[in-house]
C-alpha cells in the first residue's frame, strides 16, 4: 500500500517535484535540474522512504519525461506516466485557478495519484524499450517538416 505520492512536473530543463503523505499533507516541493545532478538529487530526496510505499506520477510530456521515468525504472522505482488531459481535468474540477504554475502542478499530480492509484497502471521499463525507435524516427520526421515549410 502507498504512504507517499510523488508528483513531477516536467519540463525541457527542468522539473518540479511535490511529495505527499497519504493524509493529503505536502513533505516536500522543489525543483531540479533534468540532468544527473537533479535525478542524484530526488534520489537523497527519496532516501528515507520505501520504495513499495512511494508513488511517482509524472505527466506525458512527449519526450521530455522519458529520461527520469528510465532512470527511477531502472533503479525499480514505481512510476506511472499520466495523460496530460486526464491532470487538466483534475486541477479544473479541484480549483478555479487558471494560472499555470509548475510547483502547484507538481502538487495536483502528487494529489490525483493519491486519488485515482487504484485504478493507474504502473510503467515498466518494457514501456522505454518500445519507446525508443519512436524517439529516434521522431527527430529526422521534425526536420523534414521545418524543411518543407
Amino acid at each position: 500500500m502507498y504512504k507517499q505520492f510523488i508528483g513531477i512536473d516536467i519540463s525541457k530543463d527542468s522539473f518540479d517535484v511535490a511529495l505527499l503523505e497519504s493524509s493529503g499533507e505536502i513533505k516536500l516541493e522543489t525543483k531540479l535540474t533534468m540532468d544527473r545532478e537533479g535525478f542524484d538529487t530526488l534520489l537523497e530526496h527519496l532516501s528515507s522512504y520505501a520504495k513499495d510505499e512511494l508513488l511517482i506520477a509524472m505527466e506525458a510530456t512527449g519526450i521530455y519525461h522519458l529520461p527520469l521515468l528510465s532512470f527511477l525504472l531502472e533503479l525499480e522505482f514505481q512510476c506511472v506516466v499520466i495523460n496530460p488531459i486526464l491532470i487538466k481535468s483534475f486541477i479544473g474540477s479541484t480549483t478555479l485557478r487558471k494560472t499555470k504554475n509548475d510547483k502547484k502542478d507538481a502538487t495536483s499530480i502528487a494529489l490525483f495519484s493519491l486519488k485515482s492509484h487504484h485504478s493507474l497502471h504502473l510503467a515498466s521499463p518494457d514501456t522505454i524499450e518500445n519507446i525508443r525507435p519512436l524517439i529516434r524516427k521522431r527527430k529526422p520526421l521534425q526536420r523534414d517538416c521545418k524543411i518543407k515549410k
